[in-house]
């Protein structure tokens, strides 16, 4: 019985190959979804994608339920604040 744990130490990963610093676009793009973490990756944009669509449209929603321009101006306040702490304590 063969064992395969030889050829898998031998083989490089792609993003580890130094032989060729100058990769062209369609091989970066290879490299970059050849990733494990690539649907992780396409979930994430679909979510903030999403997040950011609807943050277009709160502004017509708050004055469609009746939130003035000033408390509407505090709500995007407030989240922009909790944004920029969220970023902090991430990085």
């Amino acid at each position: 019985m063969k064992d395969d744990s030889d050829s898998v130490e031998d083989t490089k990963h792609p993003i580890q190959d130094d032989d060729n610093p100058d990769h062209s676009w369609f091989q970066a793009v290879r490299i970059v979804t050849s990733n494990r973490n690539w649907t992780v990756l396409l979930a994430t944009v679909w979510i903030y994608s999403s997040m950011v669509v609807m943050y277009q449209y709160f502004t017509l929603y708050f004055r469609d339920i009746g939130i003035s321009y000033i408390v509407t101006g505090a709500i995007f306040s407030m989240m922009y604040a909790i944004n920029v702490i969220g970023n902090l304590v991430s990085s």
